[in-house]
């Protein structure tokens, strides 16, 4: 079997539960499984040689103007109270007329019935502004930095010999053998989340002894910041709660574990889209607090489209396929749609390369060739993604959540067979993709769906009456 991203990651969650790792400690902490997700990504980069959504975006910090810190102070974090939950919601907002949303928690809690707090990290060095977030407040752990000093020193032995023992077993169990750079990269990294974890669980616990909040509700589960969150909130006996926020599916490594024992930074309830993400990974918890709730963000904006027919309210216009980029299949995606792009067949077809959000700043560095290439370039947050679902008659991607997300829309999708495509086998096996595997087959498909589209299955990957669901578990929690 070839080295593709898929096989190599469950040879790293084998590996993991196998050499012992999440019992190894540092200071009484099991510290492995705060710094898995970021460590093992960068080691099946270097076996595959392909990148992930982990190619970071470069944060852009500048002076505070005189509107931005009254913004800043008017949601200081220390100003707080008792509330029912607390949030941590998706920093990475996208735009919607004026204002910038939290595609994931936003439209949750303008139909909450509950008092609650949002505590909302920086994305790329800034929070996006104006928002019509309620009770917002900004997370800034510097401020614990300044009154509390971390002991570098003390923990130097126990770090090395964690970091020893971790490398040793992904090269022992994989049987490969690590650079020196990923060597150091890891070394650094756990080190450093070793301080962090220190500055965090201060934050954290500071935090939900102002709020007492009888429920928090996370996403990105697997961020570092939050993963701290969980733990403490746990150790209080408060109930945790993880909104999905992108395709998880039996690949994903943040929640897929071989290991069984208990995992004190992982929630103890997911609220997944559907029924295929209950039951296709393997989370570290009891089957029953894994409940399939909907996507309300999605259903919200997939009614509104295809609801007010948006494509066919414009007359004369020209049908568009919309490429789908991420960090790896990146470059294979526009490697077709610069192909497409010189189809004298295709000349009328608008062409939307559209990045990932981790890509915006860069992407000018890591594709040279899109510059120029007749394609337009969504590069900012001025729209979100169902803006372009809900404007597209082709979807064209490899693995990205938004080929999913698309089955909601009047959309016909194209899964390009390379790279890990196998994460959206369930769209084609399903009927609700087509799978291609050169530029002549893609063309092809789409010259057919020009005049017919291919009919679709029944979507059951998302739940519907999301809203609803996800307003009756919150209150069987928070009364339980």
């Amino acid at each position: 079997m070839g080295k593709t991203s898929v096989f190599v990651g469950e040879k790293l969650l084998e590996a993991e539960a196998r050499c012992g790792l999440f019992a190894l400690k540092v200071n009484n902490i099991c510290l492995w499984q705060y710094v898995r997700y970021t460590c093992m990504v960068k080691i099946l980069e270097e076996i595959t040689g392909v990148e992930t959504v982990c190619r970071g975006m470069s944060a852009v910090r500048k002076q505070k103007t005189q509107w931005e810190f009254k913004e800043w102070l008017k949601h200081q974090q220390f100003l707080a109270h008792k509330k029912d939950i607390l949030v941590l919601n998706h920093p990475r907002r996208v735009k919607e007329g004026r204002y910038y949303r939290c595609f994931v928690t936003d439209w949750i809690l303008e139909n909450l019935e509950y008092s609650y707090y949002v505590y909302e990290s920086e994305y790329g060095g800034m929070h996006y502004t104006p928002v019509r977030t309620r009770h917002l407040k900004y997370v800034n752990v510097d401020s614990i930095r300044k009154l509390v000093k971390y002991d570098e020193q003390r923990y130097k032995k126990e770090l090395s010999d964690f970091v020893n023992k971790v490398i040793c077993a992904f090269e022992g169990y994989c049987q490969v053998t690590l650079s020196a750079a990923l060597k150091q990269f890891l070394c650094s990294h756990i080190f450093n989340a070793c301080r962090e974890l220190f500055y965090d669980r201060i934050w954290a616990g500071l935090v939900l002894k102002l709020v007492r909040p009888r429920l928090v509700i996370v996403t990105v589960g697997y961020s570092f910041f939050v993963q701290v969150m969980v733990a403490e909130a746990k150790r209080l006996r408060i109930p945790t709660v993880e909104l999905q926020h992108a395709r998880i599916g039996d690949t994903h490594l943040a929640y897929n574990y071989i290991y069984r024992g208990e995992i004190e930074s992982f929630c103890d309830y997911m609220f997944v889209y559907g029924a295929y993400d209950k039951t296709a990974a393997r989370y570290p918890i009891l089957a029953d607090h894994v409940i399939a709730v909907g996507y309300p963000e999605l259903e919200r904006k997939a009614r509104c489209y295809v609801t007010n027919k948006i494509k066919k309210q414009t007359k004369n216009r020209r049908k568009v396929i919309t490429f789908l980029s991420a960090p790896g299949p990146g470059e294979i995606i526009l490697k077709y749609a610069l192909e497409l792009r010189k189809k004298e067949e295709l000349k009328n077809y608008r062409m939307i390369f559209k990045l990932h959000p981790c890509e915006y700043r860069d992407w000018k560095a890591w594709y040279p060739q899109l510059e120029h290439s007749g394609l337009e370039i969504v590069s900012d947050n001025q729209h979100d993604i169902y803006y372009y679902l809900g404007h597209s008659d082709y979807v064209v991607g490899i693995s990205s959540t938004a080929l999913f997300e698309a089955m909601e829309f009047d959309t016909q999708i194209f899964v390009i067979k390379d790279g890990d495509y196998r994460k959206a086998e369930y769209l084609y096996q399903n009927s609700n993709a087509c799978l291609v595997e050169t530029v002549e087959q893609l063309v092809e498909g789409l010259l057919i769906t020009n005049d017919k589209n291919l009919e679709k299955k029944d979507n059951k990957y998302f739940t519907t009456n999301s809203i609803q669901n996800i307003q009756k578990q919150i209150e069987r929690l928070i009364k339980n």
